[in-house]
């Protein structure tokens, strides 16, 4: 058992000293749409069903402009941002859906699945990596692949995850309401580093006395200024990719590590709300989970020697961790 934990151990060290890594390109969705656009309310179902189904690989924002009604609560939110980034994409209309910085044509469906496919299991050559605290995001940005050329901006979005509303269109649910961007509007210039390094950033949470804080998180994303292109987008809810420094200020404390049968995870200072269990390559893997206090106990003795990814969603904050399986 000694020998093959230090083998793993090994190869996991290995890994990270490489020059280069692949990194998973999040699909960045970004959805213009309006809370009293009846064309929206027939649209948007299916398009969420669709995204719901790929969840693990998908960031999904929606603004909310002037068009067709002014009178959209999350437009007067907003109506300067709202605006602007529908401007920017040159939307005039909704439903629209912009992918990856390109805007998607006039189509049966409002996202259909033969356009996202190609955009599926892909990989980039930078890693978005987002952490929050009470007060502050984070946002380092790292060049784990060959440095792209080009000129970039980076943008960081805040947003409310779910809003249960019943607007006069007949939705009733709204997913990733955008609701302020802590960049400027604009994007911030970001110089990308050389091969192995990376370039951080760090911003002061906004919020108002309409916006349900519990479910604020923050969004960040490169995009070339022109192109369009999003190069990657990362947010505190991604699995952390082996082999790049983890910045992140929440952590995990496990034991034993490694383990055989289960793990014991302790968060400080919070209670566990929810666990998932992530594998190198950023796919969910399924591990049954209990709550004692500030710990979760999880099992992991059907899972395959490796190194593992765990996010705790506590009723405070989000914690991040490691953690290795043996045989």
């Amino acid at each position: 058992m000694q020998k093959r934990t230090l083998t793993i151990l090994a190869l996991f060290l290995s890994w990270a000293v490489s020059a280069q890594l692949v990194v998973p390109r999040y699909v960045l969705v970004e959805h213009v749409t309006n809370s009293r656009c009846s064309v929206c309310a027939s649209r948007n179902p299916a398009m969420y069903t669709l995204l719901n189904q790929y969840a693990s690989q998908i960031h999904h924002l929606s603004y909310h402009p002037s068009f067709p009604y002014s009178s959209c609560i999350f437009y007067q939110e907003n109506t300067v941002e709202n605006n602007a980034r529908a401007n920017y994409y040159s939307v005039f209309g909704t439903p629209t859906v912009i992918l990856n910085g390109e805007k998607v044509g006039p189509a049966g469906q409002l996202l259909p699945v033969a356009i996202l496919n190609p955009e599926l299991n892909q990989t980039s050559p930078v890693y978005v990596q987002v952490s929050e605290t009470a007060t502050n995001v984070t946002v380092t940005v790292h060049t784990v692949g060959a440095k792209p050329e080009g000129t970039y901006a980076l943008y960081v979005a805040f947003a409310e995850e779910v809003i249960n509303y019943n607007a006069p269109n007949g939705e009733s649910v709204h997913h990733d309401v955008f609701r302020d961007m802590l960049t400027s509007i604009d994007g911030d210039a970001v110089t990308l580093a050389e091969t192995g390094g990376s370039v951080s950033f760090t911003y002061a949470k906004t919020s108002d006395s309409d916006w349900n804080t519990a479910q604020l998180y923050a969004t960040a994303w490169v995009q070339n200024t022109t192109t369009k292109e999003v190069l990657n987008s990362g947010t505190k809810f991604d699995p952390i990719v082996s082999g790049v420094e983890d910045i992140a200020a929440e952590k995990v404390a496990f034991s034993p590590n490694p383990a055989t049968d289960q793990i014991i995870a302790s968060i400080a200072d919070d209670t566990p709300q929810s666990v998932e269990v992530f594998a190198l390559n950023g796919a969910l893997v399924k591990a049954n989970w209990n709550i004692s206090g500030q710990q979760a106990i999880i099992d992991v003795k059907n899972l395959e020697a490796g190194i593992y990814f765990v996010q705790i969603r506590g009723e405070k904050q989000t914690f991040t961790g490691k953690f290795a399986k043996v045989e």
